[in-house]
């Protein structure tokens, strides 16, 4: 990935394990708890995601690309929110996550309005 900010969020973000369980549909992935991805990741890592705010940073993080469907697109919804959502970090960290959550937001909902079935 050419910009460096797609690249924090590869290697700093939240460890998910594809673990779908037929009896619980709703959990499609199973996510470490707050204190494990923070031990894990430490301060630097999250400070360094943080960073980075501008839309283009957050739109080449999700992988945004004419070719995606919706199904692709949700899934790239639950991915970065796994990774960003603030409730998931350190105080110190929830207003940028709150930012970069709502131009994730913002990008993925005009490219579901562009999206095919």
């Amino acid at each position: 990935m050419p910009f460096a900010c797609a690249v924090f969020s590869a290697g700093f973000g939240a460890p998910i394990k594809n673990s779908f369980s037929p009896r619980n549909p709703s959990l499609l992935f199973d996510i470490d708890p707050p204190e494990q991805q923070q031990a894990e990741q430490g301060n630097e890592g999250i400070a360094l995601r943080m960073a980075c705010q501008s839309p283009d940073a957050i739109r080449m993080e999700l992988g945004l690309g004419p070719e995606l469907k919706r199904a692709d697109l949700q899934r790239c919804r639950r991915r970065f929110a796994a990774q960003n959502h603030p409730d998931r970090l350190p105080p110190q960290f929830r207003e940028a996550a709150e930012q970069r959550m709502k131009t994730a937001n913002a990008l993925l909902d005009a490219a579901m309005l562009l999206a095919h079935a």
